[in-house]
């Protein structure tokens, strides 16, 4: 088994985003010397006070890729969009970005210990409403953003034979500095679990401490070289039963408000006109309608604690305090 520790040196990518961040402290706990890809403009709140080094480069720009590779043991690549207004900047960022990083890799150490590349669960699509997916099979990305990180899973494996990779599909993550499912937690508190569509939708989420686990124990792993994993909890759970959760957690009486589908749409709608007049893109969007038609989004974690050991800390409940608890010391909730 490899070991990422002491002198051992790491570039991250995303790094300071909610989950990039998380993966720096991890990364820095263990001594590792860690370098960091952002942008010029990158809000780096949560590195202020990280002793990283930082790279200033694009995923288009391959001579600020050269720079950001050059000398390190291992790739963590986290870093792409989430939200765009047209397919092709999905693509440019999560798949060329990924090929050219991979391009800069090969050129600068055929000798990297791992490339672990962070793709989604949206690579592979809703599961089947009787059992959560497995990695075998085939995927089915439902939105731009899906389809850009499946091409990026396609990318990886090619290189496959000139460089040890791993991708690894997180579900939904929460935790401390995430900013999306602190709104559902927010409505929660106001008294509302909002359920879409079908009171029966069901997904998997996975606390942010547990997911950057798994990521470090994919770099180490002999076995993850070539493969593929879901880093998921045992079972799913209802957006219901997740709100019921968040209301204990917070000490909240709320009641659940189904919000049917086409109302969703026109809100969906309005709120991408205004995102097209600001000229700034927003995770809600068009784009996101049919992530939402879909009730089951599980997947299959048996494979990961088969190879890699991985298992999740953290219940759903106790994740859940843990991260109501970061929100109200930040005065977010």
């Amino acid at each position: 088994m490899l070991n990422l520790s002491h002198h051992t040196r790491v570039l991250v990518t995303g790094a300071n985003g909610f989950i990039g961040s998380h993966l720096i402290e991890s990364l820095l706990a263990r001594s590792c010397s860690v370098r960091c890809l952002v942008r010029e403009t990158s809000d780096l709140t949560w590195l202020a006070d990280k002793n990283v080094a930082f790279v200033y480069g694009e995923l288009n720009d391959p001579a600020s890729l050269e720079k950001a590779v050059d000398g390190v043991d291992w790739m963590f690549h986290l870093a792409g969009k989430t939200k765009a207004f047209s397919r092709d900047e999905f693509f440019e960022a999560n798949a060329s970005g990924t090929e050219n990083l991979l391009e800069a890799a090969v050129k600068a150490d055929p000798k990297l210990k791992r490339f672990v590349y962070v793709s989604s669960l949206a690579a592979a699509g809703p599961s089947p409403c009787d059992r959560a997916l497995t990695e075998d099979d085939p995927p089915r990305p439902v939105t731009w953003y899906g389809e850009s990180k499946l091409e990026g899973e396609h990318i990886t494996r090619r290189f496959g034979e000139r460089l040890p990779v791993t991708i690894v599909r997180p579900p939904p993550v929460f935790g401390p500095r995430d900013e999306d499912v602190l709104k559902f937690f927010r409505a929660v508190r106001r008294g509302v679990i909002p359920t879409i569509g079908n009171r029966g939708s069901r997904a998997a989420f996975l606390y942010v401490e547990d997911l950057v686990m798994g990521m470090v124990l994919a770099a180490e792993r002999e076995a993850a070289v070539g493969q593929t994993y879901f880093l998921a909890n045992a079972s799913c759970m209802g957006w219901v039963e997740f709100g019921k959760v968040a209301a204990e957690a917070l000490g909240a009486k709320a009641f659940v408000i189904p919000v049917p589908f086409r109302m969703l749409a026109c809100a969906v709608y309005l709120h991408h006109a205004v995102s097209l007049f600001t000229r700034r893109p927003s995770i809600l969007n068009p784009q996101k309608l049919p992530e939402y038609r879909e009730r089951f989004w599980c997947c299959d974690g048996a494979k990961a604690e088969r190879d890699l050991g991985f298992r999740p800390r953290y219940t759903i409940p106790e994740a859940v305090a843990k991260t109501v608890a970061w929100y109200r010391n930040r005065g977010w909730l």
